[in-house]
């Protein structure tokens, strides 16, 4: 809960607040729910004008309940669907109604998404990376997490103009790499767009907990904060890379607090996610697992406790036929989507391209 500052209430003065202090009344929670007599006898302030001021605080901090018209309207004016850039042997920018598909029923839905075309991974995702949404991508090291998160960052960036923070763990992200996707485009860029597109992608080096707290704090407040930026009103995708480099050195042995960090980490990812209409993607480890009832021969990392977090869960492996490594995107997580959905893609020079159809396993 907030401290009881003068700024949360206005009408305490310092010394009165300084009082309060005294006596343990340090948070506003304390304050709403201690006793109005006895905290009136112990600091002099009238029982009357600390019910007041309770009052108020109450006020100003409790959620006020919208009706169903309000909320829809409010979440519309923030939701989009981003494409993950995979494409279908050939490169073209995809763009469906959000209305339509609210609107139409799952199964014309899909028919939809089949006539139009829709990329791949965005298929197995039904539409895309959603705003509101936090979505893991889960595989092996060299498994193509990082080469996914790159196709995202830059379809964002080039396609939907839209800013893109990109906090890389391990040095996974690649300017030379961007460079090659964007040659791969078929499409003639000139220096001007070029320099928009890479000016719309901020990265940044995080490689301990504290370090990428400190960055997802600092992104959070300047939303809270509504700076009046382009940078930060046109802000609709984080991308975490790789979460579980930075979570599991403090998880376990004597790092007693390593529980804890790693809640804080993911209240903080689904803030921004739900309360400032994010498209939220991280990457993520694998363990062994040795369950019989898993389809895997490996299962995500960082415990139980995380699998809460995600809304979506992509399981990515590799495939070895002859000199070619095929990969199979799985969905092991999701509100939208039938489990177990399958699409192969390969990723070579122009980044990341489907195989296959939409298969159930």
């Amino acid at each position: 809960m907030n401290r009881l500052v003068s700024l949360s209430c206005g009408s305490l003065k310092s010394d009165q607040l300084d009082v309060l202090r005294s006596n343990g009344i340090k948070t506003v929670a304390d304050f709403i729910s201690c006793d109005v007599e006895s905290l009136a006898q112990k600091t002099s302030i009238p029982a009357k004008e600390i019910s007041s001021i309770q009052s108020i605080v109450i006020a100003q901090l409790a959620a006020f309940p919208l009706n169903g018209k309000d909320y829809y309207n409010g979440l519309m004016t923030r939701f989009s669907i981003f494409s993950t850039g995979c494409k279908n042997m050939y490169f073209k920018a995809v763009f469906v109604d959000k209305e339509v598909l609210i609107y139409y029923s799952r199964r014309q839905r899909q028919t939809l998404l089949t006539e139009v075309k829709f990329f791949s991974l965005d298929e197995l995702l039904d539409g895309g990376l959603y705003t509101g949404d936090v979505t893991e991508i889960v595989g092996a090291a060299g498994t193509g997490k990082s080469q996914i998160c790159m196709n995202i960052t830059l379809s964002t960036s080039m396609e939907a103009k839209k800013y893109v923070i990109y906090i890389d763990t391990g040095g996974s992200f690649c300017g030379e790499r961007i460079k090659q996707l964007l040659e791969g485009c078929k499409a003639s860029l000139d220096d001007e767009e070029i320099h928009k597109i890479l000016s719309r992608i901020s990265v940044i080096q995080a490689f301990d907990i504290f370090s990428m707290l400190e960055a997802l704090e600092s992104v959070r407040q300047r939303l809270v904060s509504e700076i009046e930026d382009e940078k930060t009103l046109q802000l609709r995708l984080v991308i975490v890379d790789c979460l579980a480099a930075v979570v599991s050195p403090v998880l376990g042995g004597q790092q007693i607090h390593g529980h804890s960090l790693m809640v804080n980490l993911s209240r903080i990812l689904k803030s921004l996610a739900v309360e400032h209409s994010l498209a939220v993607v991280i990457t993520n480890n694998v363990v062994a697992d040795s369950s019989w009832s898993s389809p895997f021969s490996t299962k995500p990392a960082l415990g139980p406790t995380w699998g809460h977090v995600p809304s979506t869960r992509v399981f990515i492996q590799t495939q070895t036929e002859g000199s070619e490594t095929n990969r199979i995107a799985t969905i092991t997580k999701s509100s939208r989507q039938k489990l177990h959905l399958s699409r192969a893609f390969c990723i070579d020079h122009g980044g990341v391209r489907s195989q296959a159809k939409l298969t159930s396993e």
